[in-house]
């Protein structure tokens, strides 16, 4: 594999590899590469296990390109059937929830979910679409009786009907926003495919320690942005909340596989 991201260097940028060093992360799979000539990329290579978590760094590649004109993620640098390479964002990670950092997530979050793919340069058809209980029942099969058994739930997990569908990126927290001056990016983009905008929100509820205030301001901004009708959309939330919660137990489980 690093064979093959050498000779696309040695080809294509005309430099070699200086340093390869893991980045965190459950998956394992992303790499901070910095060439010969100082530049630096994020190195993404596929693996078994980042499959098993529901991984799609193909899926990740053509969101990426898609939604290039947004200017919120990474630039696709280079992309094969064995490794990717995309931008390095500069910057630091927030460390908390600000209010300002509230209302630019907010603003980041309107801007993606009302983005039409039709809109991008050379748009092909988003092939993979988030379906929650087919998620919940593929993380399921993965699992052994014994991991199946210690669970309290099991199959069939129920279907909801969206609020509505967008490009969303399914794994929203700190160390995946990204400052750099006054403007934020987000990184990390594996989980992204076609969902509802609403299990968005589910999603970064759960995964994240807002309190009532923060989640009133985020959302506030994001629907005056949007549009959208605050009873439904929090009612589709709240519909959403209690398969997250076993979505994130079957995920925690399998991660420690």
């Amino acid at each position: 594999m690093e064979n093959k991201v050498a000779q696309w260097l040695a080809e294509n940028r005309l430099q070699g590899v200086r340093s390869c060093q893991i980045l965190d992360g459950q998956t394992r799979c992303s790499h901070k590469l910095e060439t010969t000539d100082g530049e630096q990329y994020v190195l993404r290579q596929p693996s078994q296990r980042a499959i098993n978590l529901g991984v799609d760094f193909q899926q990740e590649v053509q969101i990426l390109r898609l939604i290039a004109p947004l200017n919120i993620a990474p630039q696709v640098v280079a992309h094969t059937e064995t490794f990717s390479l995309l931008q390095w964002i500069e910057g630091q990670s927030p460390r908390e929830f600000s209010d300002h950092l509230l209302i630019q997530l907010a603003d980041l979050l309107a801007k993606l979910h009302q983005f039409s793919p039709l809109q991008a340069v050379g748009f092909r058809q988003i092939s993979t679409r988030l379906n929650l209980a087919e998620r919940c029942q593929f993380l399921w099969e993965q699992l052994s009786p014994c991991q199946q058994q210690a669970l309290p739930f099991s199959p069939p997990f129920p279907h909801i009907e969206p609020f509505g569908e967008a490009i969303c990126h399914h794994d929203l927290h700190l160390g995946n926003l990204i400052q750099q001056g006054d403007h934020i990016y987000l990184i990390d983009w594996e989980y992204a495919a076609l969902s509802d905008p609403a299990l968005e929100f589910a999603l970064l509820w759960a995964n994240n320690p807002f309190n009532q205030d923060q989640q009133n301001r985020l959302l506030s901004r994001y629907l005056s942005q949007t549009g959208w009708e605050k009873t439904l959309f929090l009612a589709k939330i709240g519909e959403y909340q209690p398969l997250v919660t076993q979505l994130n137990q079957l995920w925690a489980l399998l991660a420690r596989n």
